[in-house]
C-alpha cells in the first residue's frame, strides 16, 4: 500500500471497484456501481486537510468520472471483459463522431441553402 501525505492508498491505478455512486436523503450510500480507477487525486479541503479522492469512469482513457472519495469504495470486484474497458472506449469514440459528422453534414447543407438564397437575392 502506498502512503502519501500520512494517508494510505487502498486501490491503485486500473483497479476495477465497486463504489456507492451517490448518498439518499438521510445520507447513506446508495447506487451501486463498477467502473475502473482513471485517477488518483490529493485534494485540500476547507479545513485545509489533505484529502484523497478516486477517479473512477466507466472504461480507462475516459478523460471525466466520478470523484469518489475512499469510504465510498465497496471492494475490488472481476471486471467482465478484462480489456480495461478498451471496447466501450471505442464504442463512445465512434458514436462520437457519427454525432459530430451527421452535425457537420447537417449546418452544410444549412450553409449551402443560406448561400443560394444570398446569391439569389443578389442577382435580382
Amino acid at each position: 500500500m502506498k502512503t502519501l501525505y500520512g494517508i494510505k492508498q487502498k486501490y491503485n491505478l486500473k483497479d476495477y471497484v465497486k463504489y456507492y455512486q451517490s448518498r439518499d436523503g438521510n445520507g447513506k450510500p446508495c447506487n451501486v456501481q463498477s467502473g475502473w480507477i482513471s485517477g488518483i487525486e490529493y485534494r485540500c479541503n476547507v479545513k485545509g486537510e489533505i484529502e484523497l479522492t478516486y477517479i473512477l469512469a466507466d472504461y480507462i482513457g475516459s478523460s471525466c468520472g466520478h470523484c469518489i472519495r475512499p469510504d465510498a469504495i465497496i471492494k475490488r470486484a472481476t471486471p467482465k471483459e478484462p480489456n480495461y474497458g478498451y471496447r466501450e472506449y471505442l464504442k463512445a469514440i465512434i458514436t462520437g463522431d457519427e454525432n459530430r459528422i451527421k452535425s457537420l453534414e447537417k449546418r452544410i447543407k444549412e450553409s449551402k441553402k443560406t448561400l443560394e438564397e444570398l446569391d439569389n437575392e443578389s442577382r435580382r
